[in-house]
């Protein structure tokens, strides 16, 4: 008989609307409890998800967490991990140290499959994949100033295809931070002055900028998959940091609708 009711119970929850792997869940703000991420160093690097679970990273670990912030898994790796990105149900890391250049790939259980050493390039940062390549952003020049933000194309094996920079006006910090494809175009995110009227940009994958906003996503950016898309225009998560009075991080998860341009919060309507 309890095997008939846990069976019941789990048949429910398979079905329902709010089930984190189907359509129609609650726009409500994702967020981890106070000490789940204790572990982590800093803020969040970047975010990437797929139907069952989101994937965050700081500089020393990587989170697997369910749609309502419960964390399922996680790793440490050696730091700097920066942005991260879903391909073909793999992970992909950026990393800045301590070899300076590299990526690595992990399955969706967070385990480390391969390391790619990025030739002709320094520090990575942001990660997309677009078009079967893959769009990193690097180096990072440091905290001086600099307008100048390199982008490297690399094939699905990692070789270097094209040395690219954008430009989009204003001064940023450590180079391209976040990446997201999209449509066929790129969403970047930068480090700037918390009053500059940019602060993310999209661009089409010769650097060519197509739109500007004022909202931060340098903590991480991701459009969610098709089963999580339940309006007429496309849906965003975008991730920031807050800490504890204890100083542990924790991951916050907005939803944005990308309507006519611009990004909408449309979270706990």
């Amino acid at each position: 008989m309890k095997s008939f009711i846990v069976f019941c119970l789990s048949l429910i929850l398979a079905l329902s609307p709010f089930s984190p792997t189907q359509g129609n869940i609650p726009l409500k703000e994702i967020r981890t409890s106070p000490d789940a991420l204790a572990s982590a160093d800093a803020h969040i690097q970047g975010i990437s998800c797929n139907d069952d679970a989101i994937f965050v990273s700081f500089k020393n670990m990587i989170f697997k967490i369910d749609w309502f912030g419960n964390v399922l898994k996680s790793v440490s790796v050696q730091p700097h991990a920066g942005d991260l990105t879903c391909v073909d149900g793999h992970i992909f890391v950026s990393m800045s140290e301590p070899e300076k250049h590299g990526v690595f790939e992990y399955d969706s259980e967070l385990n480390l499959l391969k390391k790619y050493k990025l030739e002709n390039t320094s520090a990575t940062d942001g990660i997309a994949f677009l078009n079967g390549n893959f769009f990193i952003g690097g180096p990072s020049i440091g905290q001086t100033p600099h307008f100048d933000n390199r982008v490297c194309r690399f094939d699905r094996k990692f070789n270097l295809v094209q040395e690219m920079f954008v430009n989009f006006g204003v001064p940023t910090h450590y180079g391209t931070q976040a990446i997201e494809a999209y449509g066929g175009t790129l969403f970047m995110a930068f480090y700037v002055a918390d009053d500059a009227e940019i602060q993310t940009i999209r661009t089409d994958d010769q650097m060519r900028i197509i739109e500007k906003y004022p909202l931060f996503t340098g903590n991480g950016i991701v459009r969610v998959p098709p089963s999580k898309q339940n309006r007429d225009n496309p849906l965003f998560l975008v991730a920031r940091t807050e800490n504890t009075k204890e100083g542990n991080p924790v991951a916050i998860l907005r939803w944005f609708e990308l309507d006519e341009g611009n990004f909408i919060d449309i979270t706990d309507e």
